[in-house]
């Protein structure tokens, strides 16, 4: 069953009906003065209404996982209600109601109906409990070749995490033409570690045969989802110099990683990122896209007056000895974890390196815009009201529990 209690539950389902309802008349009135006939208006109004309804009930009401069959069970609860709802209306018309006297106590028994149902049946077979202080802390998985591939005369001077999630596909010819760069152009000693957080399909699997066909890349797994949760990971284990990371589309041409970790290696900056909106920079991606990322930033550089000009940058590069700083100091596990890790590190008087880049869009990419957008904003408020730097911890390591994470260690 679901974690949130049912009476915490019930109001939840109240509004989000509510929101569904207004939403639908919305989408039909908009349809029919585009002229679209009755029944179709009605249905695709249906269908809005539903998507919205299970996308917030799964998330804020229920806070439960998603799925196929999670999708079909919320439909047919949907339909469901719609027709007991005519009928009930009809009834009470029957008994003497006026029309919209009998709709109250029709809606009413839906949406009580309804809660029970998607509580029960549509969202319990993807339970959700609140994990043990121990499972708190996702676990790994680590395929190595070699039993020294960390010892102190294979540290790299440069380690790229390449954070993925249902990548399958792309993941091994990316891989494998970012090796092949780095072999051939790095003049650095080089380590590719691919991060896994909780794919579902083969990824994993593709993960691991690039560990053991190429020398200097290594796989972890995790079994929770967030792209800042596996960059902590893989980073908290690394003994390299600079710690990178770069999306797997390899959207950022690889020319661009010498000029983004110079400046660290030669002790000029502690961060350096990868811009796409200096003038200098080249971008090929969609009007939408480049609207909401020139937006995001405006709302930081306006909210947290921040300098960096692009946070979202999926291209960038830290020394280890300010990291040992910062990433105590980063809560979220999500999308929102580097930029919160330019926010702490500006905030500390650390120095931000910026490296306009080539970049084309990923048309494949399936991050979801809107969620990530409001998960950012609530970090954006977060941040506005925690505005301390915090604590600057001695360099002693990576400011993690060394303890809990080598019994999260699990060979492959």
């Amino acid at each position: 069953m679901t974690t949130r209690a049912p009476l915490a539950q019930l109001p939840r389902f109240a509004v989000v009906g509510v929101g569904n309802t207004v939403l639908s008349l919305a989408a039909f009135a908009l349809l029919a003065r585009l002229g679209v006939p009755g029944p179709p208006a009605s249905a695709t109004a249906f269908l809005i209404g539903a998507a919205n309804g299970y996308r917030w009930n799964r998330r804020w009401t229920f806070a439960a996982a998603d799925g196929t069959a999670t999708r079909v069970r919320y439909l047919v609860v949907q339909l469901a209600g719609v027709g007991l709802a005519a009928a009930l209306v009809a009834l009470f018309e029957h008994a003497g109601l006026a029309a919209t006297p009998a709709y109250v106590p029709a809606a009413a028994t839906v949406t009580l109906l309804g809660f029970v149902a998607n509580r029960s049946w549509t969202f319990a077979a993807t339970p959700q409990r609140a994990p043990s202080p121990v499972e708190a802390a996702p676990r790994m998985l680590v395929d190595v070749k070699t039993a020294d591939r960390f010892s102190f005369s294979h540290v790299p001077t440069v380690e790229i995490v390449v954070p993925v999630h249902d990548e399958e596909a792309a993941l091994a010819p990316n891989v494998r033409r970012l090796h092949a760069y780095l072999e051939r152009e790095f003049p650095f000693r080089f380590h590719i570690t691919v991060a896994d957080n909780a794919s579902r399909d083969g990824t994993w699997t593709v993960a691991r045969r690039l560990a053991r066909e190429l020398p200097a890349v290594s796989a972890l797994r995790l079994d929770r989802k967030g792209r800042g949760r596996a960059l902590r990971a893989a980073w908290s284990r690394s003994g390299a110099d600079v710690l990178a990371y770069m999306d797997v589309d390899l959207s950022t041409r690889l020319d661009a990683l010498l000029p983004l970790v110079a400046p660290l290696l030669s002790g000029h900056s502690d961060l350096a990122i990868g811009t796409r909106l200096a003038r200098s920079a080249r971008v090929s991606r969609g009007l939408k896209r480049e609207l909401i990322s020139r937006a995001y930033n405006r709302i930081l550089h306006a909210v947290l007056r921040v300098g960096f000009s692009d946070a979202q940058c999926g291209f960038k590069a830290v020394r280890r000895d300010a990291l040992a700083e910062l990433l105590p100091l980063v809560e979220d596990e999500a999308w929102f974890f580097d930029t919160e890790l330019l926010v702490r590190a500006e905030r500390a008087g650390l120095r931000i390196h910026e490296v306009p880049v080539d970049w084309i869009d990923d048309p494949d990419s399936r991050v979801d815009i809107v969620a990530t957008a409001a998960a950012d904003l609530r970090g954006v408020w977060r941040l506005l009201l925690d505005r301390r730097p915090g604590p600057r911890p001695a360099p002693t390591g990576l400011g993690i529990d060394s303890e809990r994470t080598a019994g999260d260690l699990h060979a492959a």
